[in-house]
């Protein structure tokens, strides 16, 4: 049976040293009303450690876990803290994807050098 795949949202993503746009932990199902989707994070540019990468959950839970608003009303998991400790910071070569999951637990990488972060996000509905 042939499936549909949409857009759901797409965008840029530029992260600076000093950018409120960083992201703690969280995992992508809240707020998507899509059952099934997929985000695709694409590296505009060479990204290393210190750089703003990504964060990645060492071992994922692959269920639904409980978040909660942070001050800027970004839905983040609880217990940050915690979250902090079993993650990697994942680094990019140029225009190199990742495909995450909407339960990969997921964040900013410290953006402490370099230029601004570039990267292209696209969520797609299955």
């Amino acid at each position: 049976k042939k499936k549909n795949i949409k857009i759901i949202t797409k965008g840029l993503r530029v992260i600076e040293k000093s950018s409120t746009r960083k992201y703690p932990i969280h995992q992508e199902y809240p707020g998507i009303k899509s059952k099934k989707f997929l985000v695709l994070w694409i590296a505009l540019h060479n990204i290393k450690s210190l750089q703003g990468g990504l964060l990645i959950a060492k071992n994922v839970i692959n269920k639904p876990l409980p978040h909660m608003l942070d001050k800027r009303k970004y839905c983040i998991l609880k217990n940050q803290k915690f979250w902090k400790k079993r993650v990697y910071e994942k680094t990019f070569s140029s225009g190199e994807l990742i495909t995450l999951g909407k339960y990969v637990q997921h964040g900013t990488a410290p953006k402490k050098l370099g230029s601004p972060r570039w990267a292209c996000i696209i969520r797609v509905g299955i």
